[in-house]
């Protein structure tokens, strides 16, 4: 449980680090802060945790000044518009040098 909280905690750093540098939480309200923490997160590749408490957690270490009205918020946001999960595309060398299949390779 601790190595996923410390791991947990890792994946989120680049945000918290963005979202400190780039505004004040107090210039905007509780919906526009929502997005905003939803979009920033998404931009990184991150989801938003499932669990209350968790998502709780982020936004306080954002130093945000109302956690629960964010939270909640978000939780609106959700549902009026599905989060999917981002993933990573990575490429990977086709097997001995062939281009995949119905690709050409420019040369006949």
């Amino acid at each position: 449980m601790r190595v996923r909280l410390i791991v947990h905690h890792w994946r989120w750093r680049a945000v918290r680090d963005f979202v400190r540098r780039n505004r004040s939480a107090r210039a905007l309200d509780v919906e526009q802060r929502a997005a905003d923490y939803v979009a920033v997160a998404e931009a990184f590749g991150l989801t938003w945790p499932q669990e209350e408490h968790r998502v709780h957690a982020v936004l306080r270490s954002f130093d945000d000044p109302d956690v629960a009205a964010v939270s909640a918020a978000m939780v609106a946001r959700k549902d009026a518009a599905e989060l999917v999960s981002v993933t990573a595309l990575r490429a990977r060398p086709t097997d001995q040098g062939t281009a995949p299949p119905g690709y050409s390779r420019g040369v006949e």
